[in-house]
């Protein structure tokens, strides 16, 4: 994370992230889908670095609230993406059969890429150091 920097590591993540969901999406061979493998995996570097990003812009006191609400909005998502993208899986391939099978990865592609420029533009003024408890 050195070499390229938290907030750069955060956006090359989040980038592959979306670039691996609208390659699953648009796959209409098994080799796209192997494609996709190392982008989704390169793509974890942005939870750490937005850990880390977060960290910084809070207090020594404020840790342990701010880590459990970040873990608290990851397991909320983890419970609700199922069902949404089940979801929309179930209506694509009723109403389009299998050319639209892979309605539910664009969509999660836009939302990352939605969370790609929100975090882009709230990290743009990063504050370098640890804010002071005093």
């Amino acid at each position: 994370m050195k070499r390229i920097g938290e907030r750069n590591a955060m956006i090359l993540g989040l980038s592959l992230s979306a670039t691996s969901a609208l390659t699953i999406a648009l796959a209409y061979a098994g080799t796209l889908f192997l494609l996709s493998i190392p982008l989704a995996s390169l793509g974890g570097l942005s939870t750490p670095s937005l850990m880390s990003i977060a960290s910084r812009q809070a207090s020594e006191s404020e840790q342990g609230r701010l880590q459990g609400a970040l873990a608290s909005l990851q397991g909320i998502a983890m419970m609700i993406s199922p069902l949404v993208l089940s979801e929309v899986f179930a209506v694509s391939i009723q109403r389009g059969g299998q050319t639209f099978a892979g309605v539910p990865f664009a969509l999660a592609s836009a939302i990352v890429i939605a969370a790609l420029l929100l975090a882009a533009r709230a990290t743009r003024t990063l504050r370098a150091t640890r804010p002071s408890t005093a």
